[in-house]
């Protein structure tokens, strides 16, 4: 799986020519800052606000983006600042945007990414100010009601925030009694098309439990400001799945089949930063700290003829963490130059115990020999990155970063390490009034899923997955070019195509005889175009009206590790095309929406099985009423059309380079319809 490793770096080497040849002219002012577009408080009185939120998700041809899952703190993140900074560690800006009063936003300002010294920062930016408040807070209430599962009435929250002196916090408390469910019609067929069982399965799952956060921020003088950020969460998971099998050709015995899965998870992250002039620059510290705890009871029963002919059960504790701590330097050489010196290190771990229980030829449960199901991995990283962003015109704007990480991943006896180098060089260009060009190649290095390290089990799919402690992170060499216009009145229209060539992809890959296993390929190929629009509806003459375009295509190829012949890479967007439609009716309290979804995945193929799931368009419409005396309700219904999902899984006699075809698993799950309505409030 080697031999393309030189054709492949000559692609990576043309491709970064070409966008780095049209990068030389997508260069502009790094500190020029311009405001593409401000909307001041009132705009948003229309749509009755209570959040940040809520005001950030109207400001007309804006899309929120939360930051990329990335290994550590690193660059660039989310494309909503608060008071011109992003947020410290890894809290969603959704969650940060939630816990800020709409009383104390003072305006929304959409500002070009690359001129705001933030490295890694591209794009439409919205720049959230504040102003000084005193207390104030929201509540929610989320009563819903599931076709499945039925009604849920225990879930809501409430926030708080408020500001003393040269202190301010914001807290959210947050309790839900979360139920869902499906039922699902299957049948089982050899390939001649001759059923030989039917299944009839219900689940439901039932999750409880609470969230709170609270975020301070203090500054004790004009040039000095800190953050702490505290969050804790509790799940209490019940899941079951009741199967009523009934065996047809040849005749056999039915049996009813129950899976349990009993979770409970929980976690805390605490997350500090500071701030200072030092020397001629600013140094800012960050650390971050996160535990999690889980422990998973899972159970499979079956039942023939009134006695019990097979139990299972597979106990699961584990306790994972990270901590960080990482300065930046940021400095500016002169008015057109931003420069950001920055130093991470990491430290994260993974620690399992899982043990394996079955019912033996006496009617015993024993516990079974499960080798590789406990285990503790670690990794130890240490990062550099330094990052310029210059100006060379009034139009032009580049920014580079360079940097590398050193890695050590430990389990058991077991040590390596790994050098990475990663980078970007991103350009903007604004070629008129409205208009810009943007390009970036950029050198990534994925995250680590430490669960692969440590072998498991699936009981309700009948799945083994073997421990890999050989697996390496992804890396990536990625390119993008993009074109937006923006227009007066809010609408807007953008095209982007971008392509990426992968090394070490991380899949499943055959280990030993008979292992399935997380493992690396060698290289892979993702790329694909984006079409993306916004249109406002008094351009038109349909005033209050607005229009969310998103159309996605994208291909893919990696080779197969059994059979060596290329394929899409597994779960990996094919297309997608969403339609947001939204009236807030003039001069009155109301508005309406419809939200139309249809998108298609690759198939999933493991070493026995491949599976391909087809889902249905969507289609959601929702009521809003913005001000009933003082509270504002929305409803909403979801697959108003009934659209069900269809999973088809090829089952192999062994592994699909050596087996045959067997049988074929086709699975239809109902419609499921869900009444939302969402009761909220400030005070």
């Amino acid at each position: 799986m080697r031999g393309g490793k030189r054709s492949r770096d000559n692609r990576i080497g043309a491709l970064s020519a070409i966008l780095l040849a049209g990068g030389a002219a997508l260069v502009e002012s790094a500190l020029a800052r311009d405001v593409t577009a401000t909307f001041e408080a009132d705009y948003f009185d229309q749509f009755t606000p209570r959040n940040a939120r809520e005001m950030v998700d109207r400001v007309p041809g804006f899309e929120r983006e939360e930051a990329e899952e990335r290994r550590g703190l690193g660059q660039g993140g989310a494309n909503v600042l608060i008071n011109g900074a992003r947020t410290t560690g890894k809290t969603t800006i959704e969650d940060q945007l939630n816990r800020i009063n709409a009383t104390n936003v003072e305006r929304i300002e959409i500002l070009d990414g690359a001129t705001l010294g933030v490295p890694g920062l591209t794009g439409q930016v919205a720049n959230v100010v504040t102003r000084a408040g005193g207390l104030s807070g929201t509540w929610q209430w989320f009563p819903y009601y599931e076709s499945q599962s039925g009604l849920t009435l225990a879930e809501g929250g409430a926030t708080l925030s408020g500001e003393w002196r040269n202190l301010s916090f914001s807290s959210e408390v947050y309790f839900g009694v979360g139920r869902e469910g499906t039922r699902s019609d299957e049948i089982l067929f050899v390939p001649d098309g001759a059923v030989f069982e039917e299944r009839f399965e219900t689940s439901e799952a039932i999750e409880r439990g609470p969230f709170v956060s609270l975020d301070i921020g203090w500054t004790p003088r004009a040039d000095h400001k800190g953050n702490l950020t505290f969050e804790y969460y509790q799940s209490d998971v019940d899941a079951f799945t009741p199967s009523d099998r009934f065996a047809l050709a040849p005749p056999g015995e039915s049996n009813f089949t129950r899976f349990d899965d009993i979770g409970d998870d929980r976690g805390v992250t605490v997350g500090a930063d500071y701030e200072l002039p030092l020397l001629f620059g600013t140094l800012k510290a960050i650390g971050y700290v996160t535990r999690e705890d889980s422990d998973l009871d899972a159970r499979l029963t079956r039942v023939v003829g009134g006695d019990t002919t097979e139990f299972v059960r597979n106990d699961d504790l584990s306790e994972s963490g990270e901590t960080i701590a990482r300065l930046e330097f940021s400095f500016a050489r002169s008015e057109t130059s931003d420069w950001q010196l920055a130093l991470e290190r990491a430290f994260n771990f993974l620690e399992t115990d899982s043990r394996l229980f079955e019912l033996n030829d006496m009617g015993d449960v024993v516990e079974t020999p499960f080798d590789g199901g406990s285990s503790r991995v670690e990794e130890v990283r240490y990062e550099a990155t330094l990052a310029n962003q210059r100006s060379l015109t009034s139009d032009w704007n580049i920014q580079v970063s360079l940097g590398a990480e050193y890695s050590e991943i430990s389990q058991a006896d077991l040590v390596r390490d790994f050098f990475r180098p990663k980078g970007f060089v991103s350009t903007t260009y604004q070629l008129d009034r409205g208009l810009s060009l943007r390009a970036q190649v950029s050198r990534e290095v994925g995250q680590l899923d430490f669960s692969d390290f440590v072998s498991s089990v699936s009981l309700e799919d009948d799945l083994n997955s073997v421990g890999n402690p050989n697996l390496v992170p992804e890396q990536s060499w990625r390119a993008e070019i993009e074109l937006e216009k923006r227009f007066d009145d809010g609408s807007r229209l953008s095209a982007q195509i971008y392509g990426e060539l992968i090394s070490d992809l991380v899949d499943r890959i055959p280990i030993g005889a008979d292992g399935d296993a997380v493992g690396n390929i060698d290289s892979a190929e993702r790329y694909g175009f984006e079409i993306s629009g916004t249109l406002k509806g008094e351009s038109i003459g349909l005033g209050g009206v607005e229009i969310d375009l998103l159309g996605v295509y994208e291909d893919s190829a990696v080779d197969d590790p059994l059979l060596g012949t290329p394929r899409r890479l597994n779960r990996s967007k094919i297309y997608e095309f969403t339609v947001n439609y939204r009236h807030d009716i003039p001069n009155t309290q109301f508005a309406y929406g419809v939200d139309f979804d249809m998108r298609d995945l690759s198939k999933t193929f493991r070493l026995d099985s491949i599976t391909d799931i087809d889902r249905d368009p969507e289609l959601d419409v929702y009521v809003e009423a913005k001000d009933v005396r003082g509270v504002k309700i929305v409803a909403e219904v979801d697959n108003v059309a009934g659209s069900s999902m269809i999973d088809v899984i090829e089952r192999f006699s062994a592994r699909r380079d050596v087996g045959v075809l067997e049988s074929v698993e086709f699975a239809q799950f109902k419609p499921v319809r869900t009444l939302w309505l969402t009761i909220g409030g400030t005070f």
